[in-house]
């Protein structure tokens, strides 16, 4: 209101189950140079300005015939909307769900409390199991295809945590949210190990989408232990917003941004 503008784009998923838009826009960025080339991080950026009407409206039918998912901008389209008396259209990034370098990380919790944790409690509904490192506890968190797997360090070792059956059943039988989101891993780790864990709630969390910079928290003092999570895959994601269902908040880190 005070600029008065809408400054950021929002980042949409587009489901794009036989490639075509994918594939559109391969041709077209294998026909000319690019516009615009910088780096950042580590990586090259590269943009190419289309301008040939054909094209652009050939991509704008292809685009205005999809439900599109919004990976990353809810607030921001959610202001947009609220405005759109004022603001006739909003900067989008839509990526096709066929893009290969479209990946989805996982958000792993840092988390910091004061007194001592109720171990009892915990160790009745999750088995625990030490493993010798980092990159041991990330194969076992991806080969797994049972739900309630968890990674844990506390600063001094890595464990291997699995929530027991019979206490997902309890859960699964009356979950506070939506059935499909309820079987999240993050879901089960907010609303089931860590009021466990911490009865009383007395926590704070703090997020990053890199294993090791969870770990690096931990052993600064940052936080009391690091809880590493898994991927959820994209077609689960998808499906769940057709649903009109929301997420728990910081459950995917869509890269690249």
């Amino acid at each position: 209101e005070a600029v008065p503008a809408t400054l950021e784009p929002i980042f949409c998923v587009v489901p794009d189950a036989q490639g075509e838009i994918q594939a559109l826009l391969q041709t077209l960025t294998s026909e000319a140079a690019p516009t615009a080339q910088a780096a950042f991080q580590e990586e090259t950026v590269r943009m190419w300005a289309l301008t040939q009407p054909r094209a652009i409206q050939e991509l704008a039918r292809r685009l205005a015939s999809s439900s599109v998912l919004i990976a990353d901008g809810h607030h921001r389209f959610e202001v947009a909307l609220a405005h759109r008396h004022r603001y006739g259209a909003l900067m989008t990034y839509f990526v096709s769900m066929a893009d290969p370098s479209l990946v989805v990380r996982p958000i792993h919790r840092i988390v910091q409390y004061e007194g001592e944790a109720d171990r009892s409690a915990f160790g009745e509904a999750c088995a625990v199991e030490p493993t010798a490192t980092l990159d041991s506890l990330l194969r076992w968190l991806q080969e797994g295809a049972d739900g309630g797997r968890f990674g844990y360090y506390d600063g001094q070792a890595f464990s291997r945590v699995t929530l027991r059956s019979e206490r997902l059943a309890r859960w699964l039988m009356a979950p506070p949210v939506p059935l499909a989101v309820a079987t999240l891993e993050v879901s089960l780790l907010h609303g089931l190990i860590l009021p466990l864990l911490l009865p009383d709630g007395r926590l704070r969390c703090a997020y990053t989408a890199e294993p090791s910079a969870a770990l690096a928290a931990v052993e600064r003092g940052d936080g009391r232990a690091a809880w590493l999570l898994r991927t959820i895959p994209l077609p689960q994601i998808f499906a769940l917003a057709a649903q009109g269902l929301a997420l728990p908040p910081k459950s995917t880190y869509f890269y690249p941004k």
